[in-house]
């Protein structure tokens, strides 16, 4: 676990930001040429906060999302969750977070072909498996599927799914741990409008109940719907209030 990660302060865990993230800088090279992708990005997220971020394809929104969920490395700056400079950690030591403390919604599902829909949103509880006995798994499990209606589908397999029915199993499963942080990346991309916005709609419950969400989206109207919008443009970001954002811009 990660019990031996040394603190930022003596305010860890009570902190109103579940994240924060310092001076945050991503580039790639290959001895030749260096791309840099992030610069100087600075931001915080208070616990129970629902963030969209937008910009144009390229300007380095999953690269973002990557390094907050801990998925890559960043080159400079500094990410905090929950109280935990994460630039410390061992491989083990953000699995574990990952697992535990963060929900990811990827644009491309990534739901396992061998398992069925039942089976892959129980992928979470592998972490929770001396914390919670079968019957409370599957109570939760089938909650969320329910959640997202396709209780009708749990002994599907992911190649019997529409695009739009994997979207939903894959938020199913970012769900269904109680994470404290949950990040999306284009979570209604391949919904339609209807069950786009009832996706959302459950968001902001979730939200509302005290859990942080980070959204990317190219949807102005699914923006809309969160508590701030920051604007991603060449690598920097840009708080923006939403009430006088104009998302074309």
């Amino acid at each position: 676990m990660v019990s031996t990660i040394k603190e930022e302060g003596s305010q860890s865990f009570q902190s109103q930001n579940i994240l924060s993230v310092s001076h945050l800088g991503k580039s790639f090279t290959d001895g030749r040429w260096k791309l840099e992708v992030l610069s100087d990005v600075s931001f915080e997220i208070s616990r129970g906060e629902w963030v969209a971020i937008m910009g144009p394809s390229g300007c380095g929104k999953t690269t973002l999302l990557n390094l907050i969920g801990l998925l890559e490395q960043q080159n400079n700056g500094k990410i905090v969750f929950e109280g935990i400079d994460v630039q410390g950690l061992n491989s083990k030591e953000k699995a574990s977070i990952r697992s535990i403390k963060i929900s990811f919604v990827f644009q491309n599902h990534f739901l396992v072909s061998t398992l069925t829909v039942k089976e892959n949103v129980e992928l979470p509880f592998i972490w929770f498996k001396n914390k919670l006995n079968s019957s409370e798994i599957e109570e939760r499990t089938l909650s969320v599927i329910e959640m997202v209606g396709l209780l009708n589908r749990v002994n599907y397999f992911p190649e019997e799914l529409s695009g739009g029915e994997k979207q939903r199993i894959a938020i199913a499963r970012a769900l269904v741990n109680n994470a404290q942080l949950i990040l999306l990346d284009e979570p209604t991309g391949n919904l339609d409008a209807q069950t786009g916005k009832a996706i959302l709609n459950i968001f902001r419950k979730i939200v509302d109940q005290g859990t942080s969400v980070i959204m990317v989206t190219h949807d102005s109207e699914a923006a809309r719907l969160a508590d701030r919008i920051l604007l991603l443009r060449k690598g920097r970001i840009i708080a923006i209030e939403k009430k006088n954002m104009d998302v074309n811009s």
